[in-house]
């Protein structure tokens, strides 16, 4: 792939805020395809070698699952309802606890971490289920604005039944790992992708 930072005249490191910048221009420019093809590369991965900078192109597939570092590397995750820390390495189980209505035990057993921790202000987990976390993250954040940016209808939202997922919460489904679909069905919600919401 060409590398345009020369065309651009920024520094090696300012480049990813140029490809921010530059995708949220065409997202609002455009709807339908060009759009889902903005959010794909908003969530696809930059990787650096010794003097050259790939951006990560196989998750542009409508059939994979986007790479979760790209949302961390430009801010794109809202953390609306706070469950991650501010650097969004870390999880806050008190936020956690607090949003889902868990005890400290179940807390502490749905972040895999020992009972005193559900106490910390900040954990570190695996990075498995830091996916999963900030699948519920993203999740949240987008009914949250569907939601009239209420924090308790969100909440109620993320720990009801919903019949979209046959019965299942929202919380549930975001654990275990399936939230990209409940994902891509609040953005067609939104109006922010194409499709139709089921």
């Amino acid at each position: 792939m060409r590398d345009p930072r020369g065309d651009i005249n920024k520094s090696y490191e300012s480049y990813p805020i140029w490809v921010a910048r530059n995708l949220c221009l065409k997202m609002s420019q455009s709807r339908g395809n060009a759009f889902t093809l903005a959010l794909r590369l908003v969530y696809t991965y930059i990787t650096y070698s010794d003097k050259e900078l790939e951006v990560g192109m196989t998750h542009l597939n409508p059939d994979s699952k986007p790479s979760i570092k790209m949302a961390h590397d430009l801010g794109a995750i809202r953390n609306a309802l706070g469950i991650l820390s501010e650097d969004r390495k870390k999880v806050r189980p008190k936020v956690f606890s607090s949003v889902t209505r868990l005890g400290p035990t179940e807390t502490a057993n749905r972040l895999h971490v020992s009972r005193p921790s559900a106490y910390k202000e900040e954990v570190t987990v695996s990075k498995k289920l830091m996916e999963h976390i900030v699948q519920l993250v993203m999740a949240t954040d987008l009914a949250f604005e569907l939601l009239n940016e209420s924090h308790e209808e969100t909440m109620k939202w993320l720990m009801s039944p919903n019949s979209i997922l046959s019965g299942d919460l929202p919380f549930v489904v975001c654990m275990r790992g399936d939230g990209q679909a409940l994902i891509d069905w609040l953005n067609v919600r939104l109006g922010r992708a194409p499709g139709e919401a089921f």
